[in-house]
């Protein structure tokens, strides 16, 4: 289920030299604490969290910003993203200070901007790693500026990748263990006495004729038990067939789809990024891009996405693909 994963997700994007970086979910953000627009800043913390957002959004026109404030923590809080984006670009704060110079009571603040374009190897932290501090509002307002960018679809697809790879390989091994598991059954062996994985009987003489068998209907048990396990194992052993040859054939393609407005009536856009791989590697790299409309997405596609749809969130199905989120699908063509 999509309520399953956190707000923060972590994986590699181009240009940070093999380093996971962190985004955060746009539908994962806590509720909006305090509002701006409608409520009147009650100290200097909110008051320098509220004109640093504001400069924010005049720099990014279009932009939305969920505020949080703590004031207990003494913390201003506040994440940038664009409507209709999976991740934030980023997220600042305002953290109120104390110093001797200032006297125990009198406070200065710190701006901090996080974003995955920032390394900072004053850290080891990871989402430290992605941040710049200054006391200095005008250069905060420049480093947000500077760092504060919408996550590509290049880079969304290599940081979400991943977990559709995770997802085919624990696919994979389900069903070789349900294979294995019914072989047994159906050759009355413990499962002790062979390997868990199906590779070590897929050559056998034996099944190989019994499978021939069910395929031509001729098969005749005088215990009907035994075609109904036979007929088990010759189902689990198509889905194993057709996961091993999608190793070698299978062309993945991550689609994220956007809702737009064309001429005042809503559509949708797709864009599309097939990325490379092989029967034993799985590196994400992204080979070609694409954009359709609803009326040039060719309808195999479009067929594949309809299904996975159907099937709901974190859901793989076997030479269709899988489905990551609402917007995000992996389609194999």
């Amino acid at each position: 289920m999509i309520s399953q994963r956190d707000s923060a997700i972590r994986g590699y994007v181009t240009g940070n030299m093999g380093r996971r970086v962190v985004l955060w979910r746009v539908d994962k953000l806590p509720p909006t604490s305090y509002s701006p627009t409608i409520e009147t800043p009650r100290n200097g913390l909110e008051a320098a969290g509220v004109e640093f957002t504001a400069a924010i959004k005049k720099a990014f026109r279009g932009c939305e910003v969920r505020t949080l404030f703590s004031t207990g923590d003494h913390y201003f809080q506040a994440y940038v993203y664009m409507p209709g984006d999976t991740c934030c670009m980023g997220y600042i704060t305002v953290a109120q200070q104390y110093s001797s110079l200032y006297g125990d009571y009198a406070p200065k603040f710190s701006y901090k901007v996080f974003a995955h374009t920032i390394r900072n190897n004053r850290y080891t932290d990871g989402v430290e790693q992605q941040s710049c501090e200054t006391v200095n509002p005008k250069k905060a307002v420049d480093n947000a500026k500077k760092y504060l960018r919408r996550v590509t679809h290049e880079e969304l697809t290599k940081i979400t990748s991943e977990e559709y790879f995770n997802a085919r390989r624990d696919q994979e091994e389900k069903v070789e263990s349900e294979l294995a598991a019914a072989t047994c059954c159906l050759l009355g062996v413990r499962p002790s006495l062979l390997s868990q994985r199906f590779e070590d009987m897929r050559n056998s003489p034996l099944l190989t004729e019994l499978f021939w068998q069910v395929d031509a209907g001729t098969t005749n048990f005088v215990s009907p038990d035994v075609k109904v396990k036979l007929e088990e194992v010759r189902r689990l052993h198509k889905e194993y067939t057709a996961i091993m040859d999608s190793r070698t054939t299978d062309k993945v393609m991550c689609i994220q789809v956007h809702e737009v407005k064309i001429m005042g009536e809503e559509t949708h856009e797709f864009s599309t990024a097939v990325i490379s791989t092989t029967r034993w590697l799985r590196s994400g790299d992204v080979v070609d891009y694409c954009r359709y409309t609803e009326k040039t997405l060719p309808e195999d596609i479009a067929g594949k996405i309809a299904v996975l749809t159907v099937c709901g969130a974190n859901t793989a199905v076997i030479g269709v693909g899988y489905r990551y989120d609402e917007n995000i699908f992996y389609v194999v063509c």
